[in-house]
């Protein structure tokens, strides 16, 4: 455990000065705290020897005045650490996102959605804990154990040993509940990260749960997550209420030994009346640090728990890295080829396999083919969401794992059938292609994805907003958006998958029209996952593929016109009827093998 709170102690770095202040000032004030017992003493002692009363009330505003010396210093101080802690688990949670943020997609189609919330939500919370308040009583308390034994052993050193006997009893108590502790805190936390992951998959599918009648079904799945949580946590609490109960027991002990000794000591003339209520105090203040270490050792318990599920995934490291020591290629002219390429997620099951294509720059490719045949994991591989297993893939004659990473994605537009929109607006999403476009060009790629007449008509027009995932808007118009989201960015590169499957006959065919005088004027590459027949008019090479490889190619004409008002001449081409006759026989292949 102490090695990971030393881990998140090295993050207190650059506030180190800020710590500093704010302790000695933490220490000051239980300074003047400890001389409150001895203040009482001297009134004690005051009132027993009938002294005057000016004295008497002297002693007892000495008294206040400490109360609000204190009081003042400890504000300052606390608040100092308390904003440090802030600070601290703020950059402590930025660095645990900015490392989700570089690990591969595969990664993430492991885990869970709502375990990653978890770790960044409430495992860092608990770590904020630890440090803002946990760390602050730390201080205190030892401050005024050490002091108050301090004093004690001043006062009467035959009482102070029977205090002390007591930490020997308390180190051991620690050690051994701590080791349990921790390991059920973690539990704990895995369990509220299960909570979590199971309200957040069932309100993101809530249309699936509500068209198949599986509300009930949901709640008896969150209920069961509740009942282990719930179990989870009533064993860490049976842990620390043992823990603590041990701890009264001791120090109700202890305090019982003083009083008996103390009266002892009275007793034989050895010590005043107003000396044993100082030592009292600081009995009591000692009794106290006690009891308030076995609920901060909880809290540190806890700390180290939700650390450890931290620090899991800040050791992961990603698979995809660039290579640090690449030059920065020219931007891309659109070449592309992919050599002999294998890929599996379990040995012995490729999903592709010895697949070749080359595509020239500003080529129009259709990849066809029944469902599972590889064309959405091929395009994929390009901006490498996922590295190959076999094989290479080259980009101009760059190999793509030996060129800059951001260099590659920013070559390549991608477009995938389930379009993913932020919880913005339509501007922000438009506008996420390329974060420094105007106004102007947001709406030119809008008009070019057939876009702007819809969003013309939203109550706010650009700035309507589309609530989380694209929710108030149609699966057809997300595509849509992606799409200008997609031709924002100018890419030399742009890889469509399913992109327009949303969309009615009518608006393809005119988003197609779009896509094709875009690329041909442009000069831009695309690669075009598509299965609806409509796309073939894209095409000046149509791939049919099945199980991971290619099986044939139709290679029209090439001296179809390219001009941006030929578009019609080029659907109606007599080169054409080849290249429809080879896709509809792999669509008729296609929905042979789906028919039931």
């Amino acid at each position: 455990m102490a090695r990971r709170l030393l881990r998140i102690a090295a993050y207190a770095r650059p506030y180190r000065w800020r710590i500093v202040l704010g302790t000695l000032l933490v220490l000051l004030g239980t300074a003047s705290i400890l001389a409150f017992p001895l203040a009482v003493a001297a009134v004690v002692d005051a009132a027993s020897n009938k002294a005057d009363l000016g004295k008497l009330h002297l002693l007892a505003a000495g008294i206040l005045l400490l109360f609000v010396v204190r009081a003042a210093i400890a504000a300052v101080g606390g608040y100092l650490l308390d904003v440090v802690g802030e600070r601290l688990v703020l950059d402590l949670r930025h660095d645990l996102f900015a490392h989700l943020m570089r690990l591969d997609l595969d990664f993430f189609h492991r885990e869970k959605v709502g375990d990653l919330s978890s770790r960044l939500s409430t495992d860092t919370a608990a770590i904020r804990n630890a440090v803002t308040e946990t760390t602050v009583s730390v201080l205190n308390q030892l401050s005024m154990l050490v002091g108050s034994a301090l004093m004690m052993a001043f006062l009467n050193w035959r009482l102070t040993l029977i205090i002390l006997l007591l930490a020997p009893t308390t180190t051991a108590l620690s050690r051994h509940f701590g080791r349990i502790m921790e390991a059920a805190s973690k539990r704990v936390q895995e369990q509220r990260a299960a909570v979590s992951s199971v309200a957040q998959e069932s309100i993101s599918g809530i249309a699936v749960v509500k068209v198949l009648s599986r509300s009930e079904h949901e709640i008896d799945r969150y209920s069961g997550s509740l009942a282990r949580l719930l179990a989870s946590s009533l064993g860490s609490i049976r842990i620390s209420t043992w823990f603590r109960t041990h701890l009264y027991l001791l120090t109700s002990l202890t305090t019982v030994a003083i009083f008996w000794y103390g009266g002892l000591q009275i007793y034989s003339g050895r010590i005043s009346a107003g000396q044993l209520v100082a030592f009292l105090f600081y009995a009591q203040n000692i009794s106290q640090a006690f009891a308030a270490f076995a609920q901060l050792y909880s809290n540190l318990s806890q700390a180290a728990g939700a650390s450890t599920r931290v620090f899991e995934l800040m050791a992961l490291t990603p698979s995809i890295e660039t290579n640090a020591d690449a030059a920065e290629p020219p931007r891309s002219v659109g070449r592309v080829r992919f050599e002999d390429i294998g890929f599996w997620h379990v040995p012995g099951r490729p999903i592709l396999e010895r697949f070749n294509l080359a595509v020239t720059s500003g080529e129009i490719v259709i990849l066809s083919g029944e469902s599972g045949c590889g064309k959405t994991t091929a395009v994929q591989l390009l901006p490498r969401l996922f590295d190959p297993c076999a094989g290479r893939i080259l980009v101009d004659g760059h190999d793509i794992r030996e060129v800059p990473l951001r260099w590659l994605r920013e070559q390549v537009a991608l477009v995938s059938q389930d379009a993913f929109l932020f919880g913005g607006t339509v501007l922000e999403n438009i506008r996420y292609g390329r974060l420094d476009a105007s106004d102007e060009e947001v709406e030119q790629a809008a008009r070019a994805a057939s876009a702007h007449e819809f969003i013309a008509t939203m109550p706010q027009g650009y700035d309507s907003e589309v609530g989380e995932r694209g929710v108030r808007i149609s699966g057809g118009q997300r595509q849509r958006l992606a799409l200008a989201r997609a031709f924002l960015r100018r890419a030399p590169i742009l890889v469509l998958d399913e992109a327009t499957s949303g969309v009615d006959s009518a608006t393809e065919e005119k988003i197609h029209e779009t896509v094709y005088r875009w690329c041909k004027r442009e000069g831009i590459t695309a690669l075009i996952v598509a299965h609806r027949s409509a796309a073939l008019r894209l095409a000046d090479r149509i791939v049919v593929m099945e199980r991971g490889g290619i099986v044939r190619e139709d290679i029209p004409d090439t001296s179809f016109p390219s001009d941006a008002s030929s578009f019609g001449q080029v659907r109606n081409h007599p080169a054409r009827p080849a290249a429809r006759k080879e896709f509809a026989a792999a669509e008729a292949m296609r929905l042979d093998k789906a028919a039931p």
